[in-house]
């Protein structure tokens, strides 16, 4: 049987899970847009001939056509980046003083949470892209169609266009 060695244990950290103002700051901002159009056209035609008591004669027809008209954008802003380079710092500073603590870990009260730690923040995403805007952070990254300095969605679209036809022929059924 093979063993693996132990692993060396971690240091550095903040073992008291203090997530305060010094800890805080910017990562990246993103603004997603999702627009879908669906058109779906169906025709049916159903009839019956009764022959007699005891028989009929069923029939129909159908066709269907549906077209599909999908567009997606992505604009991203790397701000502090995926570090947070800017936490300890003054920017950072000012990025707590918009935020909302709470405590994500006691909105679930019945579930066993450990030693994970309590601190948690929120904020508006308005205000949170205000901030960045005010604070310097104004450049979108490379191939975005928005204008930098400006909150918006990315034009640059994706499009996906999607059609499809069905016919049945017609059907006939006795009983």
């Amino acid at each position: 049987m093979r063993t693996r060695p132990r692993p060396k244990r971690r240091t550095g950290g903040d073992a008291s899970y203090v997530f305060d103002q010094n800890h805080i700051g910017s990562q990246v901002m993103r603004i997603n847009y999702q627009e879908q159009d669906s058109e779906i056209k169906q025709y049916r035609l159903d009839g019956d001939f009764e022959l007699n008591e005891h028989n009929r004669f069923a029939f129909g027809v159908e066709t269907r056509s549906m077209d599909t008209h999908q567009r997606s954008s992505n604009n991203q802003m790397n701000m502090g980046n995926w570090g947070a380079v800017d936490a300890g710092t003054a920017t950072g500073a000012s990025l707590a003083s918009i935020l909302t603590p709470y405590s994500l870990v006691g909105l679930f009260n019945d579930f066993g949470s450990g030693t994970a730690s309590t601190n948690s923040y929120r904020a508006n995403a308005t205000t949170l892209a205000q901030w960045a805007f005010d604070h310097g952070y104004t450049t979108w990254n490379a191939g975005s169609g928005t204008p930098n300095g400006t909150l918006a969605y990315n034009p640059i679209w994706v499009t996906t266009t999607t059609s499809a036809k069905m016919w049945m022929p017609p059907t006939c059924s006795t009983d």
